[in-house]
């Protein structure tokens, strides 16, 4: 892979550095319900898994972005949705509702994130370079899940509100997508005899894509519950929130790992990569 491609993947990718940074939102969720007492810790709790309702909304509409924008138009919005959603907190925190809706609206950017990257990585490359870029897809998630986390907890260690300044970092990210993704064409939507329209994809959509959509909505909102509980647990020990930070990021380096190998492991899963992925989330919620 040439030079020009390498920055052009990196470009595309940057924006994964936000598809796991709901975590760093786990980390603090004991420090948030002591200045909220009045509200049920469970409301709490939803800080964390709030934010797949927001992703499961921008699922459903991406296909309908793009054919009102372009790809890049659409990943632009995203960044900007998710840095928004995520910053705001930072400076108006006097309700947990509001601070709920962030999260959703934070949810919704990462949602399109989620969805416009594979697209992009999927129209700019082939082959085995486009086999490369999606191991690194999974390396930008997990690297920017470790270090929005650990840095999220050191700024929220002495005041929870200050974690939520990370998510400043979306538009850095903004500006390196800007200049690095080139712009493309929006989507044609085609009302012939073979329509190719919103509603005619969305429709088209086969019964085992919608079970797979489930069970990755299942398991994400599993996880997240898991990283919600997981302070609360380590709160009641004496841990604040940098501590619990450094535990999730830490718990997050078996994925750097797999996109590392993700090569060696295709050769040996073969085309059912996917599968063996979901039997070592069920695993690893099993252990824990």
């Amino acid at each position: 892979m040439d030079k020009k491609k390498v920055s052009l993947a990196v470009g595309i990718l940057s924006a994964n550095l936000l598809v796991m940074s709901t975590s760093a939102v786990g980390a603090a969720i004991a420090a948030i319900a002591k200045s909220f007492p009045k509200e049920p810790i469970s409301k709490v709790q939803m800080l964390s898994t709030i934010p797949q309702l927001g992703q499961v909304v921008a699922t459903l509409l991406f296909a309908w972005l793009t054919y009102h924008m372009t790809r890049k138009n659409v990943g632009l919005l995203a960044i900007l949705f998710a840095g928004v959603g995520g910053i705001i907190p930072a400076i108006w925190n006097s309700s947990l509702n509001m601070i709920l809706g962030c999260m959703i609206l934070l949810g919704f950017g990462i949602g399109i994130i989620s969805n416009v990257g594979p697209v992009l990585v999927q129209e700019h490359f082939d082959g085995e370079e486009r086999a490369t870029v999606m191991g690194w897809q999974i390396g930008f998630n997990n690297v920017g899940m470790m270090v929005l986390t650990a840095v999220g907890g050191a700024l929220g260690a002495s005041n929870w509100r200050n974690l939520f300044w990370i998510f400043a970092v979306a538009f850095v990210i903004l500006i390196f997508f800007y200049i690095m993704v080139p712009q493309d064409q929006r989507a044609k939507e085609v009302k012939s005899d073979g329509k190719q329209s919103f509603w005619a994809s969305f429709k088209g959509l086969s019964g085992y894509v919608w079970i797979i959509l489930l069970i990755t909505f299942l398991m994400s909102i599993i996880m997240t519950a898991f990283m919600a509980n997981q302070s609360i647990v380590l709160a009641s020990k004496g841990h604040g929130t940098g501590y619990t930070a450094i535990v999730t990021a830490i718990g997050n380096v078996g994925g750097i790992i797999t996109a590392l190998c993700l090569g060696y492991i295709r050769k040996l899963t073969k085309r059912d990569t996917m599968a063996w992925g979901f039997v070592g989330q069920v695993q690893n919620v099993g252990v824990n």
